[in-house]
């Protein structure tokens, strides 16, 4: 037996003989079942005993709305375990043979028009990126380096790199010594006087708050000359002191030995800059990002008094 009532329909099923009559002919049990109590169409076709194409066609001719495959997944969250079967799924379509370069291939030579240009770069005005200001983690980064191994640019690839060089004016020519002494020159004026143009990093900031508040005064992104050319992150006029805030990530720290090529470079860089500027008469410290994450102000007092500062 069915009950119904104007605002709400309860299924009762006391016999097997339920599905003679036809529900999904009820304007207002379909329009209950789907809009109110949000069972899917499969779902309104398995209680009625017949196809959901069926329950679809009646929705369309009572003008139910039918619902969008972003409205019906809202607010719905998927189990681990469909989320697993789902990843299987994709993996096994995108291994078949030949869809990989299929795929790959279809928008090759594409071009989309001015007028559907305006459209999307419209439709993107107000959407912000989930990540953007967030930094990657020191994981992320391993992992983004780890995938950029052994990765090398087609031969097609390179052309069209080479190709679109040659539009630059300097393509081919190479400057004389008068001009390399003239960029640098220039180069080194621009650093002088565009200090604020450099971001400080977060371990930086913490020094910098640091020597505030101790009351020491001190310059960032100071000019060392040096060849090359080098800014230190901190300088202390009052003892000539240089501080280098070091990223574990960048500068290589032991924590990720065996190091990488560009981390091993860096570090080497690091010595040789170092070495220079004690040879110049500038004392230097430096300190990894992890130590200064974890330093109070009284630790960081205790590591300037060596140098005499305070």
């Amino acid at each position: 037996m069915i009950k119904s009532t104007e605002m709400n329909y309860e299924l009762e099923l006391l016999t097997e003989n339920y599905k003679l009559y036809k529900w999904y002919k009820d304007k207002w049990f379909l329009f209950f079942s789907y809009r109110v109590d949000h069972l899917s169409t499969v779902q309104i076709g398995k209680l009625l005993g017949c196809n959901h194409n069926t329950i679809i066609n009646w929705l369309r001719k009572f003008n139910i709305p039918i619902r969008t495959i972003s409205e019906y997944h809202k607010g719905k969250k998927r189990t681990d375990e469909t989320k697993k079967k789902m990843s299987i799924s994709s993996k096994e379509v995108w291994n078949r043979p030949g869809y990989k370069e299929k795929h790959r291939n279809a928008s090759i030579g594409y071009k989309h028009s001015e007028e559907a240009k305006r459209k999307m770069s419209k439709a993107h005005i107000d959407i912000k990126s989930w990540n953007k200001g967030i930094p990657h983690s020191e994981i992320t980064k391993i992992k983004m380096s780890k995938s950029h191994i052994g990765m090398k640019h087609s031969e097609e690839s390179k052309k069209k790199m080479s190709k679109k060089g040659e539009k630059h004016p300097l393509y081919g020519k190479h400057p004389s010594e008068e001009t390399k002494k003239k960029i640098s020159k220039k180069r080194i004026e621009y650093m002088q006087t565009h200090r604020g143009h450099f971001k400080d990093t977060g371990i930086e900031v913490i020094l910098q708050n640091f020597l505030k508040e101790l009351d020491i005064e001190f310059e960032t992104q100071k000019l060392i000359k040096i060849k090359p050319s080098h800014s230190v992150d901190l300088y202390i006029p009052s003892l000539n002191l240089v501080i280098e805030a070091d990223g574990i990530w960048w500068h290589g720290h032991p924590k990720f030995e065996p190091l990488k090529e560009h981390q091993i470079k860096q570090k080497k860089r690091d010595k040789i800059q170092t070495e220079k500027m004690v040879k110049l008469g500038y004392k230097v410290l430096r300190l990894w990002g992890s130590e200064i994450k974890k330093l109070t102000l009284n630790e960081f007092k205790n590591i300037l008094n060596k140098y005499e500062v305070i």
